[in-house]
């Protein structure tokens, strides 16, 4: 079995839409179940439909900016802050996108989804709706919460290795939306020293989600074995990620998106030339 790990990145979503497009045209589709984290989430169910053209069709809609990140007015947002709303952006179109989606296709089976609950703190994986989607892609602070509570799935777990892991995979193919590595930085003001902490904050999530695999090859590898005298299994992750920055997580435009995609199918051809 071969599972597809797609890891959370707004916007920068888009490269792996990119990537799994050529992936279906090079004829490459080993994977038998999915898993995803925001962006990821909203990409990973299109992945167990096959239906890779209609998730590059929802990466290149010319209203997604709208659809994703639907602004207040600066007045209303305003108002709505000291009122005590929560979130600065509304995207609640996208929760009704998802459901007219996901009525269009079977039941889903084989993809699952991470969230945060916010009460407890706790992460956790739900079989993919459009309800549970949402939740997974919803940025704390950006917009509000999911029914008073849930929220983006990469707070605790970017990269959604720990369930594929736990469902008995030796097999997977990880699709980051970021670099390995951190860029560089220049701070600028208030604003982009918050954004810096919260990249960097997701980046220690997601190098902890991969060791994860490392830990148990590690073990595999000295010899230990379970308490039970099973051994432990090896691991093989192949992670694929852009080479630098595609652009912001919340810059859904067509520019930043087609860029994205472009990135995704490079980095598709590098991995199966490989």
């Amino acid at each position: 079995m071969s599972a597809l790990l797609l890891a959370g990145g707004g916007a920068k979503g888009a490269f792996q839409a990119g990537l799994l497009a050529e992936f279906g045209r090079q004829g490459y589709w080993p994977f038998t179940d999915f898993y995803g984290t925001s962006a990821g989430a909203l990409n990973a169910p299109f992945a167990e439909w096959g239906e890779i053209i209609e998730l590059n069709t929802l990466w290149d809609r010319p209203d997604l900016e709208k659809l994703v990140h639907r602004k207040w007015s600066k007045l209303r947002s305003m108002w709505r802050q000291l009122r005590g709303a929560r979130g600065w952006y509304d995207n609640t179109p996208l929760f009704w996108t998802l459901c007219d989606t996901f009525a269009r296709y079977p039941a889903i089976e084989r993809t699952w989804v991470s969230l945060t609950d916010l009460v407890s703190g706790d992460g956790k994986y739900s079989l993919a709706t459009p309800e549970t989607c949402y939740m997974s892609a919803t940025i704390p602070g950006v917009y509000a919460p999911a029914l008073d509570r849930y929220v983006d799935g990469g707070l605790r777990s970017m990269a959604p290795v720990s369930k594929a892991v736990d469902d008995g995979h030796d097999e997977m193919v990880l699709v980051l939306c970021n670099p390995t590595r951190l860029g560089t930085y220049a701070g600028r003001d208030t604003m982009h020293d918050a954004a810096r902490a919260m990249e960097i904050m997701l980046h220690e999530i997601m190098l902890g989600d991969l060791g994860t695999t490392r830990d148990k090859n590690l073990l595999r590898s000295s010899g230990a074995t379970k308490i039970d005298g099973t051994e432990y299994r090896h691991i093989d992750v192949q992670v694929i990620s852009p080479n630098e920055e595609t652009g912001k997580s919340l810059d859904f435009s067509r520019d930043h998106t087609r860029r994205a995609k472009v990135a995704g199918v490079r980095a598709a051809r590098a991995f199966l030339d490989r």
